[in-house]
């Protein structure tokens, strides 16, 4: 009797480790608190120098926002910085190793300013942008040998 019940709490345990870990993977993929925010995805328009498309997660008000980091084989979230938000624009500075970056996000062009130039950008839920955020990091590691 006592072993049966041990096999039975030890498979009870094992069930309820798999559900948990479930959820602690979805949990992790939604970005809290940005997941109920907007995503924003930036591409190159004028520069040759970097083709590399910049992501942002913007919570829900607006009034913080993150870039995902491409980091060996994952993606991270930066420091999450507070915004200045007009009638026309929404801005931030993100202090990024020695650099000091201004973005200047145009609210109805979609239009990300920032120096050395300009990006067009698009407007997506987090979802969708950690989906495109993960496409891109397969795809910049699909030629790897090792």
């Amino acid at each position: 009797m006592i072993r049966k019940l041990t096999l039975f709490s030890v498979c009870a345990f094992e069930i309820a480790l798999i559900f948990f870990a479930g959820i602690q993977s979805v949990s992790s993929n939604t970005f809290e608190p940005f997941e109920n925010g907007v995503g924003i995805l930036c591409k190159t328009i004028e520069s040759k120098d970097n083709q590399e498309p910049l992501f942002f997660l913007f919570a829900e008000d607006r009034q913080s926002v993150s870039r995902l980091r491409f980091e060996k084989n994952h993606i991270r979230l930066s420091e999450t910085l507070r915004t200045e938000i007009s009638a026309n624009s929404i801005s931030w500075l993100d202090r990024e190793g020695f650099s000091n970056t201004r973005y200047q996000l145009n609210r109805t062009t979609l239009e990300l300013s920032t120096n050395p130039g300009k990006r067009a950008c698009e407007a997506m839920s987090a979802t969708s942008l950690k989906e495109k955020a993960d496409d891109y990091l397969l795809s910049s590691m699909s030629g790897n040998k090792i």
